[in-house]
């Protein structure tokens, strides 16, 4: 099935984030030693805190996130922007129909074939993070 995942509560009629988990056993094993060999070679190179690295080890790709959606955009009404210093109201989604179409698809697999370390917050002009650096794997040796 899709495995799909969500934050917000445990209604999935008032979700927020709605994510899909990554990889499990011995793979998801292998990806956080990887994870946590960065992150430790960033906080020995000062780049990074112990405080910057809690909560790397949830491995996941986001599909939805109610932080870009506003309560204008629910309503139909113009997009106005909150009073300086405020954040926007944040508005949950239902899943229940998408969990009840896709429940059971099967998404198969994907291999690993880069890390891309982004720079958090800085993005492209098509809305991408901005990447500095991409390590490629060697490809799988595969026989004859």
């Amino acid at each position: 099935g899709i495995n799909a995942e969500y934050m917000g509560n445990d209604d999935p009629t008032e979700v927020h984030v709605l994510y899909l988990q990554v990889a499990k056993g011995s793979v998801q094993s292998k990806i956080l030693q990887l994870v946590d060999h960065i992150s430790q070679l960033f906080i020995g190179a000062g780049l990074a805190t112990q405080n910057d690295i809690e909560h790397n080890e949830k491995l996941h790709a986001t599909l939805m996130n109610s932080k870009w959606r506003t309560p204008q955009e629910v309503e139909g009404g113009e997009a106005a922007r909150p009073p300086a210093g405020r954040r926007e109201e944040r508005v949950p989604f239902d899943i229940t129909q998408l969990l009840a179409q896709f429940g059971d698809v099967d998404l198969g697999e994907f291999p690993l074939v880069s890390v891309e370390l982004s720079r958090m917050g800085a993005r492209t002009g098509a809305g991408y993070w901005v990447s500095d650096q991409t390590i490629a794997f060697p490809a799988p040796d595969v026989g004859p």
